[in-house]
């Protein structure tokens, strides 16, 4: 037998967002996103542009807020996701099937821009219009407050039952 709570967040821990820390992943865009939100964000990834979004963090004052952590393990992202409040994903083209997949495995909120994929799946509430910061802060400032009110199991069902 399973062991659905393996597979579900506990939902005590940090928002966390995931992917390389390249132009198009619209990281920056989240960092600008988050100054007026209160909660602890947690940016997993490695990339290019991973000194100018420390920069970013540092000149907007959200140094106490939102850290980067080098990403080395698939391992360690999914530990993650067994405490996450939510996952956020700004990416600005390409989207990440198999993340979504994984944090709805775990019955964890998604917050994402507006593509392909990733509208197939998650709510319109929660997408925000891609490159475009007002639409990503919007979205974040309704959606981060109400998190403890999401159950996203009917969601995992549904994506079991159609990919």
């Amino acid at each position: 037998m399973i062991d659905k709570q393996k597979f579900k967040s506990s939902k005590r821990g940090k928002i966390i967002s995931v992917g390389p820390l390249e132009i198009n992943s619209g990281f920056d865009l989240l960092i600008q996103s988050w100054i007026n939100i209160n909660e602890k964000l947690e940016i997993i990834g490695k990339g290019s542009q991973e000194s100018s979004l420390n920069e970013l963090i540092k000149s907007n004052g959200l140094d106490k807020k939102i850290k980067i952590k080098e990403n080395d393990s698939v391992k360690k992202i999914y530990e993650k996701f067994q405490n996450a409040k939510c996952l956020i994903i700004p990416y600005l083209k390409e989207e990440n099937l198999d993340l979504i997949r994984q944090a709805l495995n775990y019955e964890i909120p998604i917050i994402g821009t507006d593509l392909y994929e990733i509208s197939k799946i998650i709510p319109r509430e929660f997408l925000a219009t891609p490159k475009d910061l007002n639409s990503l802060q919007s979205v974040i400032e309704e959606i981060v407050p109400m998190l403890s009110q999401f159950d996203i199991s009917a969601i995992k069902r549904a994506v079991i039952e159609n990919y």
